[in-house]
């Protein structure tokens, strides 16, 4: 396998690179786009000795990608801020070239360097996508050498449903994968976020126990970086999860800290969800009527952002408890108000929450209030679940909360199933590629509506909770 002299190494126009440390470590920044007031850097870091692998005649080593930018249009104003502002060492960088940057962009574990594994051989695309063939960008660093962008996704993370679905995406597989990638590397802000993944997926598979083990990992990563963004999405996620393992004080009191953060940074889209989940921890725990100013509330918000991905699941949750409460009426005009939505928006889980609707409507007293309302709010693709209390006459210490809701989104499943077709390629494409840009997107997950990107670009009748895929 042939090797690169990294000291001695001519770059490409543009391409600046620190000296090689002496771990063996290398960072090359890459000059991107100028959008009139700041130019743009990548910044591409291998892991301290980093290993070289060889496969379809392509050599290449892991690396880290983060965005950094640096200011070329100022302004009064500007200079001003500039020359009265902290430095701050942790986003603040010096390029080669002596000139700060400010880093703007999260870290990405998904690109690598790359060179033929041969002395005479080429690279190109061809070669390329042999070793990764979901990548998406080949860019030339040097002669014979490439950042190649994309290489942690998998070929074909789902296969078809001979009834016409669609198997569920091995997202453990996936989520592992990030983790341990992110180890490797060293990267404890990679590690966090994947630890987070992998936490909502262990919650979708109805593993709230490993759910909370690595929601809490995430936290102490979290913490420790002082990342309060991520803190928050974690604490949004770990009190979900206590709330599954049937440890109501707890999860009450982990959402509340998420509340606040939420609220601190003025985070929308977490705060609705937030206030969903506290809905279902006091509905859970016998409080029913405190649930309605804080889906009220959530239901505006949501409102607002145009997210009509969240405003069935909250319709639902109120219907739930207005019939804890013995609100027949009200309770059935808040479902019907969900279907109505999920109807609209072209959701084939409508036929669903109508059916369990018609249960209720014919007898709820031998149902028990909530046993018909039971179940979640499902959009096809791995979604956040919302779900009622315990069933009437159902013995005490039965079937938990998110247990009940797992299976009835396997019901619901069965339900529909054959009706699902899958969208084409080029929808599917079109679709990763705005996700892909998108600050809510985790890399598996959209943090807004919860669900699993590789799912749900699949399913003809899902849209983006706040409208960005292409119609």
């Amino acid at each position: 396998m042939r090797s690169v002299d990294w000291k001695n190494l001519t770059f490409n126009d543009g391409v600046l690179a620190e000296p090689v440390r002496d771990d063996g470590r290398i960072a090359l920044w890459l000059p991107g786009a100028v959008d009139g007031e700041y130019q743009y850097w990548d910044r591409i870091v291998t892991s301290a000795r980093p290993e070289t692998t060889a496969e379809q005649g392509v050599a290449a080593t892991p690396a880290v990608a983060t965005r950094a930018r640096r200011r070329v249009s100022d302004g009064l104003f500007g200079r001003l801020a500039r020359r009265l502002g902290r430095r701050d060492p942790e986003t603040t960088w010096t390029l080669p070239s002596g000139e700060e940057v400010e880093r703007c962009g999260e870290r990405r574990a998904d690109v690598a360097l790359a060179w033929p594994a041969e002395d005479a051989a080429t690279l190109d695309e061809a070669s390329v996508r042999r070793r990764w063939p979901e990548f998406r960008r080949l860019q030339p660093l040097a002669d014979g050498l490439f950042l190649v962008e994309g290489v942690g996704e998998p070929a074909k993370p789902q296969v078809e449903n001979p009834k016409g679905g669609a198997e569920p995406v091995d997202l453990v597989s996936l989520g592992q994968h990030a983790v341990e990638s992110a180890r490797r590397q060293g990267d404890s802000q990679a590690e966090s976020l994947a630890l987070t993944d992998l936490g909502m997926i262990a919650m979708n598979a109805g593993d709230a126990a490993s759910a909370v083990t690595h929601l809490q990992q995430a936290l102490v990563l979290c913490r420790a970086l002082g990342d309060r963004d991520r803190e928050t999405d974690v604490l949004c996620n770990l009190g979900y999860a206590l709330l599954g393992v049937g440890d109501g004080q707890a999860a009450f009191e982990t959402l509340q800290s998420a509340l606040g953060m939420a609220r601190e940074r003025r985070d929308v889209y977490t705060e609705k969800l937030v206030l969903e989940r506290l809905s279902l921890v006091l509905i859970k725990h016998g409080e029913p009527a405190e649930t309605m100013p804080l889906t009220d509330r959530a239901l505006e918000m949501a409102r607002a952002v145009g997210d009509r991905h969240q405003q069935p699941r909250l319709l639902w949750i109120q219907a739930i408890a207005l019939a804890e409460l013995n609100r027949l009426d009200q309770a059935i005009a808040q479902a019907e108000a969900s279907i109505a939505i999920l109807r609209a928006e072209g959701k084939p889980e409508a036929a669903w929450y109508e059916a369990q609707l018609q249960r209720f409507r014919s007898d709820p007293s031998s149902l028990g209030a909530t046993a018909a309302l039971d179940g979640p709010i499902h959009g096809g693709a791995a979604a956040t679940s919302a779900a009622a209390p315990g069933t009437a006459g159902q013995p005490k210490g039965g079937p938990g909360l998110l247990k009940m809701a797992f299976t009835a989104t396997k019901a619901m499943a069965n339900f529909i199933g054959s009706g699902m077709k899958p969208a084409s390629a080029d929808v599917q494409k079109a679709r990763l590629a705005v996700c892909r840009t998108c600050e809510h997107h985790t890399g598996l997950r959209c943090r807004i509506c919860g669900c699993f990107t590789s799912v749900k670009v699949k399913m003809t009748h899902e849209q983006c909770p706040i409208g960005k895929w292409p119609s």
